[in-house]
């Protein structure tokens, strides 16, 4: 079995960012140049931004089963719900969520970077994401026959299991001026916000503020889609922005609160009792 991994530390959400109403919905090539491609190290970076979710035992190996290996889910509502039925189901045993950074995960598995005698994993998509893409997908409008097609030649064999995690987006959308003289809007750039979870997409879009503005319908493309775009982002539509969920970075903050909150307590129980001996 993997050992556990190092918990992801917090991000600041790219929700906060200053971003405009839509412009327009991408299409994605698949042509960009290799001399274009940027190591797939720099991807893992930016994977690691977003955290999934393993079952601990006893704080030092993680669940698996000799069918599917370690199992890692993608939701923490998954994850969340397992560790209950776990439980359940084997009152004796410490049972606890870990978050592991995606990238990492990817990378270490031989996924995205081989690697001999990698650990068995599952990457465990949500069906409710799963179920979401596939509705999307049936009610999507028909291609284009200028739009360059999304090609599954492009992405690379051992990247294939990653075409069953769902990745969700509204398209690009046009950073606002960060000062009154910033009017160029080629110098501002596209952003292509991508997401994991329906329910962000909603938040992002209240948080912009803008209710004269309708929403764009959601589309749905995979992981293994968006690590071709992080590789190769001339061929994206935009600059692709990973937005980690956030209910899992609020996991992840609070474990790290409560990791700080341990070590202060440790230290002033050892203060006290140093100071004690010396008396």
């Amino acid at each position: 079995m993997m050992t556990v991994a190092s918990l992801v530390a917090a991000v600041a959400t790219h929700l906060a960012l200053p971003l405009s109403a839509p412009l327009r919905m991408p299409a994605i090539r698949m042509d960009a140049a290799a001399a274009d491609r940027r190591p797939v190290s720099a991807v893992v970076t930016e994977l690691d931004s977003v955290p999934v979710f393993a079952i601990a035992i006893n704080g030092d190996k993680l669940y698996s089963t000799d069918e599917t290996g370690c199992m890692i889910y993608t939701h923490l509502s998954d994850a969340s719900r397992v560790l209950a039925q776990l439980q359940s189901t084997y009152p004796a045993e410490a049972l606890a969520l870990e978050a592991l950074s995606l990238g990492t995960v990817l990378s270490e598995s031989g996924l995205l970077i081989k690697r001999e005698a990698p650990p068995r994993i599952t990457l465990v998509a949500s069906p409710d994401a799963k179920r979401a893409a596939r509705d999307l997908r049936a009610k999507g409008p028909a291609a284009s026959s200028s739009d360059p097609p999304i090609v599954s030649s492009a992405v690379p064999k051992r990247w294939r299991p990653l075409t069953e995690i769902p990745v969700f987006h509204i398209g690009t959308l046009a950073r606002r001026p960060m000062m009154a003289f910033e009017v160029d809007e080629a110098a501002e750039g596209l952003l292509w916000p991508l997401f994991f979870r329906l329910s962000d997409i909603d938040r992002l879009w209240e948080e912009l503020g803008d209710s004269s503005t309708e929403r764009p319908p959601v589309r749905a493309i995979d992981l293994a889609t968006l690590v071709v775009c992080l590789r190769e982002p001339a061929g994206a539509p935009g600059q692709p922005l990973v937005c980690a969920p956030l209910d899992a970075l609020d996991f992840v903050a609070e474990k790290n609160r409560q990791a700080l909150a341990d070590a202060a307590l440790q230290r002033a129980g050892g203060g006290d009792a140093q100071g004690e001996g010396a008396s």
